[in-house]
């Protein structure tokens, strides 16, 4: 029987490190600018149609939207872990300038000037990637973004109202994709689509009976 090599073998994969200063930086370089226009009008209705028409077709290979319905009083418990320092990297992230300028354009430096690029971000992760998506060179197209056990669904995690940033699709975002699991106390048990309604929630549980959290 023989096995058919995947076409992503081939795929080159950027893994930006930033853990370190996530804890502080002494560097001050400006916050990289939002270079992808924000959709209006008639541009925007067609970008939404094309957009919802892609999440259509993923939709029907991994299965179809679940948003779940939320913990009552689950947000009250995600903005205080931010007070928890186990969280510390986090609340930086939302609450230092510095940190969070320096993180994004360490990010940026390492990627490519131009061409198709998929973006995976995981808790706080996910919050780079969509704070990011709309300040990367103007010839990358990201071919598709998926997130995992993200918390953007609490408004906390809005950084510089990313929710209004982020009110339609990105013009060069060509679908997202985010999975959370019922059991991770950081997604407060639902998706995110509540917040960016134009994208895909697909809840999963771990084969193993074990959960754990990461930062």
């Amino acid at each position: 029987m023989r096995r058919e090599q995947s076409h992503l073998d081939a795929a080159e994969v950027i893994a930006p490190k930033y853990p370190n200063a996530l804890h502080g930086v002494d560097d001050n370089v400006p916050l990289p600018e939002l270079t992808v226009k924000a959709p209006s009008g008639e541009v925007a209705k067609r970008n939404r149609r094309d957009f919802e028409r892609r999440e259509g077709a993923i939709e029907v290979r991994l299965g179809r939207h679940v948003p779940g319905k939320g913990w009552f009083g689950g947000g009250a418990v995600a903005q205080g872990a931010l007070h928890v320092p186990v969280f510390d990297q986090a609340d930086n992230y939302l609450n230092n300038r510095r940190i969070r300028a320096f993180v994004l354009a360490r990010i940026i430096e390492q990627l490519p000037g131009s061409g198709r690029l998929v973006i995976v971000g995981h808790s706080l992760g996910s919050v780079i990637a969509a704070d990011l998506v709309r300040r990367l060179p103007t010839d990358v197209e990201v071919a598709g973004m998926v997130t995992i056990g993200s918390p953007l669904v609490n408004s906390k995690f809005h950084v510089d109202g990313l929710r209004g940033i982020l009110k339609e699709p990105p013009m060069n975002l060509a679908w997202w994709v985010n999975f959370w699991n019922p059991a991770d106390p950081v997604t407060t048990h639902r998706g995110i689509s509540s917040v960016f309604p134009w994208m895909i929630d697909l809840g999963y549980r771990p084969r193993s009976t074990s959960t754990s959290m990461t930062r």
